[in-house]
């Protein structure tokens, strides 16, 4: 506009603020709880005219200080900054256009702290040098039936991520506990972006019996990305509850990769008197290939994994995938009041540079080996690795231990492959009961399929995938922990499995999701709004006559309910705000679920696997996916606020929010290995009550 505009914020809580939630079963493992050491937010925007009715600006800075501790106590902290710069133009009366830039900095320091993950697994973040995004927009309108919008931007991205404990010490981790040590991966991400969008809007009245509004355009995207991934020392060190037991060698993987992505979509809004109809269709084409890359040798074990020079790779595999879409409105009663409406559609997956990724040969290369450390000084050499470099192999991955100089990619990929999608039916009937609430029904049908399968065991030279039919089994086998004797089986294969692995559409393995949504809402009036909803649903996995899949943990999960937070039968939500008098506004939300499945497993010896290059040990799920769940979640913020205008000089907003009011202590994850001395031990918990306050002033 053609007034200059200013607003500042500021947020703030500490330690101070905070409640205390911790139970007993805490208090007595020693645990401080989840816990906030201090958040600062704040931030300013100023904008306005620098010539009249034809050019403006908006200049914004924001930061985001976060300083906490995890459930025991070690520290995770960030600090995200944000500038943001536009420029606005109004060329004539029928043109505007738009420059914008941006530059975002994260940086971060014990990132993945927990229970797990001390502060030496950690990681430090920087961003990587001068990250920046700049977008151009043109906007023309033509007539009053014609809009064309052209957009183009281009953004480098990038982060590094530096494990605290070093790159001249090893990994390690406890197979019982489930604990690191020692340090972790370095990882560095490079993900600059190009897109180029054109988009239109036309109207078109009275044809065909209603009048239409069409949307449509194209769009290229290209999406190169270059990553660094090396392991600590060059070596990962398994123990069972402190025992040397098994360690990995291994190569940095080096990863340059080129993709990009056409897309062309279509969407028609036609109303008939009380019907309107949404048509649409996208189409996306999609493709990625590797360049050349040089990988060092391994610093541990340079004869199993030396340096190699990749000429780069183009796995020849194009996406093709259609999303065609069918919506309809239909006002039941003819006064606006009684809505039925409905949406049949199909999405599909995008898929970016993984495919090129995973069948490089610079990619991450490993070997594992039963460990004795001889001297005593917990550090990984070949002399205590049993039958190095090649007899003693009991997994690997990456390479051909066999052919260890060879720069070829030993994976491979079905060139049909096609990209995961979801059918999608939606049904809905909504109410207007009286002015300004409604109430609504909505039924939701979910197929996701064509799920890729990215570890297929596959013989590049003899062009064998092998199949489920090649596995041998089921093979028994039983362990005993704390007096407790488990049952239990596994597959395995009669023969030494092959270097490559295969990427292909699993045609048995899918998904269904079917849900059931009641809402009621009350836009603002009278002082008052409210939004809540409840939702029953049901999500599982269905894995079939499966063609390819290692039928290990399958048969158990077969029509079960999707575990791993996917898995709350029914949850509510109510968000509600009055405006009090005097400015000020009262306002809360409150949520509800079914706690999640907390699935138990034994990690568990499998010989017959470790025979054949699958393995020593797995996890293997002793139960029916529902069967464990952590307990139901339950929580309440709520937030105050006081409006003081300063008549020509802005106003100023007090802020008070309180987050977790009512100060419960829900358990949110438990250790699911039951042979294990951790076992059922508390990982993380909801954060207590914190109250924040704010400070917003505007002019």
């Amino acid at each position: 506009g053609n007034k200059f505009q200013f607003e500042a914020r500021t947020f703030f809580t500490n330690h101070d603020l905070q409640g205390d939630n911790r139970t007993q079963e805490l208090l007595d493992l020693g645990y401080v709880g989840n816990q906030i050491n201090r958040i600062m937010d704040y931030g300013a925007q100023f904008g306005g005219p620098i010539v009249k009715d034809r050019l403006w600006f908006w200049l914004g800075y924001g930061v985001q200080d976060i300083k906490q501790l995890t459930i025991d106590g070690y520290p995770k902290n960030s600090r995200i900054i944000n500038i943001n710069a536009k420029l606005n133009f109004r060329l004539s009366d029928s043109n505007r256009a738009e420059l914008a830039f941006m530059v975002p900095n994260k940086k971060a320091w014990g990132r993945g702290a927990s229970v797990e993950n001390p502060p030496e697994t950690t990681w430090d973040q920087t961003a990587m040098k001068n990250p920046f995004l700049l977008k151009f927009e043109d906007e023309h309108t033509f007539s009053s039936h014609l809009l064309l919008s052209a957009k183009i931007s281009y953004g480098r991205f990038g982060f590094n991520l530096v494990p605290r404990g070093g790159m001249d010490t090893q990994v390690g981790y406890d197979m019982a506990t489930g604990i690191y040590s020692g340090s972790n991966w370095l990882a560095e991400y490079y993900r600059p972006s190009f897109v180029a969008t054109l988009e239109g809007n036309y109207f078109k009245e009275r044809f065909l019996g209603g009048n239409h509004e069409l949307k449509f355009g194209v769009e290229y995207r290209a999406t190169p990305t270059r990553i660094l991934s090396e392991c600590a020392g060059d070596a990962f060190k398994y123990y069972w509850d402190s025992v040397p037991a098994y360690a990995e060698v291994y190569r940095r993987g080096v990863y340059d990769i080129g993709a990009n992505r056409m897309s062309f979509f279509i969407n028609d809004a036609w109303t008939i008197k009380r019907l309107t109809l949404n048509l649409g269709f996208r189409l996306d084409r999609e493709n990625s290939w590797n360049y050349d890359a040089a990988v060092p040798a391994s610093t541990v074990a340079p004869e199993l994994l030396p340096a190699v020079t990749y000429p780069g790779f183009d796995p020849k595999v194009v996406f093709l995938t259609p999303s065609p879409r069918f919506g309809f409105t239909y006002d039941l009663t003819g006064d606006g009041k009684t809505i039925l409406r409905g949406n049949l559609a199909r999405y599909g997956s995008q898929e970016g540079s993984w495919l090129a990724s995973s069948l490089s040969s610079s990619s991450e290369a490993y070997a594992g080996f039963a460990w004795t450390d001889l001297n005593g000084d917990n550090l990984v050499s070949t002399d205590e690795l049993d039958g190095y470099p090649t007899d003693g192999i009991l997994w690997f991955g990456g390479f051909d231990p066999w052919n260890p100089t060879s720069f070829e990619s030993v994976n491979g990929a079905d060139p049909h492959l096609k990209v995961e999608r979801s059918d999608e039916l939606l049904l809905g009937i909504e109410r207007e009961v009286f002015p300004d609430f409604s109430l609504s029904g909505t039924v939701t049908l979910r197929r996701n399929y064509n799920f890729i399968r990215w570890d297929i065991l596959y013989d590049k030279d003899t062009g064998t995938v092998i199949k489920r039919s090649d596995y041998v089994g089921p093979i028994a086998g039983s362990l005993t922990y704390g007096g407790t004797t488990y049952d239990y089986e596994y597959w395995t294969l009669a023969a030494t499995r092959p270097a490559g692995t295969y990427f292909v559409n699993e045609p048995g393995y899918h998904e269904t999701f079917s849900a059931f949504e009641l809402s009621a809402v009350k836009r603002l009036s009278r002082r008052w709004m409210m939004n809540a909803s409840f939702t029953y649903q049901i999500y599982k996995a269905h894995y079939g006559d499966l063609v390819y899949m290692d039928p290990t943990n399958t048969g158990i999960q077969d029509g079960q309910r999707m575990w791993g937070g996917l898995d709350s039968d029914w949850m509510a939500k109510l968000s509600i705000l009055y405006q009090l008098p005097w400015g000020i506004n009262i306002s809360g939300f409150a949520n509800a679920r079914q706690g999640f499945t907390n699935l138990q497993r034994i990690y568990a010896p499998t010989p017959a696997r470790e025979d054949v290059g699958l393995g020593s040990n797995m996890d293997i799920i002793i139960e029916k996916p529902g069967t464990t769940r952590l307990p139901n979640f339950y929580n309440v913020d709520l937030s105050l606020t006081k409006d003081i205008r300063f008549k020509d000089a802005g106003t100023m907003t007090l802020c008070i929010d309180a987050f977790n009011a009512f100060n419960f202590a829900h358990t949110l994850g438990r250790y699911y290995r039951v042979n294990s001395s951790r076992h059922d031990q508390i990982q993380t918990i909801l954060n207590p009550r914190v109250i924040r306050f704010g400070l917003r002033y505007s002019f």
